[in-house]
């Protein structure tokens, strides 16, 4: 199960651990996101780019920034984008 954590102003999912298991964290990504309040941005770590989930989200109306870390994973932001910009 992906790891969550809560900042004051970040969900931040966790999903490497899942990834190298070899289990789709698909579920628990999407459940985080609903948790995610207005105004806070929504994390995803991933041994990878998660290009099909910023690509469903962009379409949801999400805006992203993705970081490549050390080791080669990855850090995505999103931010739901105001409804005047969709």
């Amino acid at each position: 199960m992906a790891e969550v954590t809560r900042t004051a102003r970040e969900i931040i999912v966790d999903v490497r651990d899942d990834l190298r298991q070899g289990r789709e964290p698909f579920g628990d990504i999407m459940e985080a996101l609903r948790e995610t309040p207005p105004g806070h941005a929504f994390v995803v770590l991933a041994t990878f780019l998660p290009e099909p989930l910023i690509a469903l989200l962009q379409d949801q109306g999400f805006e992203s920034t993705a970081e490549k870390l050390p080791g080669g994973e990855w850090r995505v932001s999103f931010l739901r984008r105001p409804p005047a910009q969709r």
